[in-house]
């Protein structure tokens, strides 16, 4: 059995690190990490993703705009947005809308992971 791929998006290479090393539990998944929204999207368009995880705060293009663009590209995609900003206005509401699901920061490891493997229903 193939593993499910998830994209993790973040500008912050240290918390890729770290991310891509937590996720990869159980050897259920492979994790791609991408520091550049651009590239995470062509990701998305070539590779076999079953679920992305990006940051909402990052330059060139946010998260909510790969949000956006994702949709267009993949619409039943699964993308989960972390942000230190859970509830504030600085995620705007069609994001939060259109967004499956908003993880805080700090990210609570144990957490993600069950509402990865609900959502991925692994």
């Amino acid at each position: 059995m193939a593993k499910k791929k998830i994209l993790v998006v973040d500008d912050d290479v240290e918390l890729l690190s770290i991310m891509k090393l937590d996720l990869a539990f159980d050897s259920v998944f492979e994790v791609i990490a991408c520091a550049d929204p651009f590239s995470a999207l062509e990701k998305v368009i070539t590779d076999d993703i079953a679920l992305v995880l990006t940051d909402f705060h990052m330059p060139g293009m946010n998260g909510g705009e790969l949000l956006e663009n994702i949709r267009i590209k993949k619409p039943g995609l699964p993308v989960f947005l972390f942000s230190i900003y859970y509830d504030d206005e600085a995620i705007p509401k069609h994001v939060r809308d259109k967004v499956d699901a908003i993880v805080s920061k700090p990210i609570e490891h144990e957490k993600l992971k069950n509402l990865i493997l609900k959502t991925l229903q692994v």
